[in-house]
């Protein structure tokens, strides 16, 4: 057999054989398929949310505030927005009050001698009624996290701005300057909603009983955002 022969069944063979490792990797390939998702996430470049959001106080012992409101936000890119946000509040005394109240009475604010006593617990209580505010919200990571087979886009933002609060002390309503600070958490549940999870601190002051006092009203957040235009912008 000539050098020639030799070498075009050589080539043949070559090739036979990468035909079939190629049908081979086709097989295990189908066999053991793995989902591949797209790297892009969910854009919020110049779009707009709107948020109902219910809230309720986490810091307070003495009063238990529960607020119903609308956050709306304008993304001006993927890392920056600026938002808006309202919300009414309803604000109640906790049982602790009757609790301390009834206890002083009964112990320390009575007297050894028998005699009534003469004072009785009765603290100075803030009761917000209405919250709003204008903000710069940041966010700083963007991400994907894997939710059984589906890939969930998310981003960590956060919020510093100014803002206003309403109170009730003592059967008077004040107008008060306020600073509002918070962390957020925002899922993707589809292009167009997204849940978002919050914890904010409205901090203001207000006069109780001649000193002003630092007030601070941590709230934890819970609402759905609707994403307009519905479709993302990958302009």
């Amino acid at each position: 057999m000539s050098s020639t022969h030799r070498l075009i069944l050589i080539c043949c063979g070559f090739f036979l054989m990468q035909g079939l490792a190629y049908d081979v990797d086709a097989k295990i390939l189908k066999k053991d398929r793995l989902d591949v998702f797209e790297l892009k996430s969910i854009t919020k470049k110049r779009r707009h949310e709107f948020v109902p959001q219910l809230a309720t106080t986490l810091n307070d012992p003495f009063v238990q505030t529960i607020a119903i409101g609308l956050r709306y936000a304008y993304h001006i890119n993927e890392g920056m927005a600026f938002e808006l946000s309202g919300a009414f509040a309803y604000s109640t005394k906790s049982g602790l009050v009757d609790q301390l109240r009834q206890s002083g009475e009964n112990s320390l604010l009575r007297p050894t001698s028998g005699d009534p006593p003469t004072a009785e617990f009765n603290p100075s209580i803030v009761l917000p009624q209405v919250y709003a505010s204008g903000s710069l919200v940041w966010s700083p990571l963007v991400g994907k996290f894997a939710m059984g087979r589906e890939v969930v886009d998310m981003n960590v933002y956060l919020v510093a701005g100014v803002g206003y609060v309403m109170t009730n002390y003592a059967n008077r309503l004040l107008h008060l300057p306020a600073l509002n600070f918070g962390i957020g958490w925002r899922t993707f549940l589809s292009k167009w909603l997204c849940l978002n999870i919050e914890v904010r601190d409205m901090i203001f002051s207000q006069e109780i009983k001649g000193v002003n006092v630092l007030l601070h009203s941590v709230f934890f957040n819970v609402g759905f955002g609707l994403m307009l235009p519905t479709l993302p912008n990958y302009g």
